[in-house]
């Protein structure tokens, strides 16, 4: 259900996407053991959104402060190719930081939409090609996932080495 609310909030941007989200497969989630290290997993941001957090203080805030506890559907990934399609959405004015979003720039994390783990961080594996991508290009990507439950300046995932899927 949440799938179809995502798609109809997203459908303006989507409908010119030249990679339809129903053509995309989502990972079988009830057998996580045995996972082949080079066996692409596609990953759907519901996957990704389901997880819980946990109060911890950080001292160099004088504060508290969210962080994920990822469940181990999750955990089991760490490391491995997987598959995320998404929004692109440039990290930084000069395009050389790029992230992935479950939404479009109007409706992404950044903006106020969505939570933290409704954006990664994407570390494209030949980094001349930033400047290709623009603001909302719906893109797939597979590379490595990177979990972060630790450093407060960075996103909960980040995909190493990635490159484009294309069709």
């Amino acid at each position: 259900m949440t799938r179809y609310i995502l798609i109809l909030a997203c459908a303006l941007s989507a409908a010119f996407s030249p990679r339809s989200r129903d053509t995309l497969k989502k990972p079988d989630l009830d057998a996580p053991r045995g996972l082949d290290k080079d066996t692409i997993k596609f990953l759907d941001w519901e996957m990704l959104q389901d997880i819980s957090g946990e109060r911890r203080y950080v001292e160099a805030l004088k504060g508290h402060m969210e962080f994920p506890v990822f469940p181990p559907k999750i955990k089991i990934l760490e490391g491995t190719i997987v598959e995320v399609a998404g929004y692109v959405i440039p990290a930084d004015r000069n395009g050389s930081v790029l992230s992935l979003s479950a939404n479009p720039y109007s409706a992404c994390y950044f903006c106020g939409n969505g939570g933290p783990a409704s954006v990664l961080t994407l570390l494209l594996k030949n980094d001349d090609g930033y400047d290709r991508y623009h603001i909302d290009d719906y893109k797939a990507f597979k590379g490595k996932l990177r979990l972060n439950s630790k450093d407060i300046d960075q996103l909960y995932y980040t995909l190493e080495d990635a490159v484009e899927v294309k069709e």
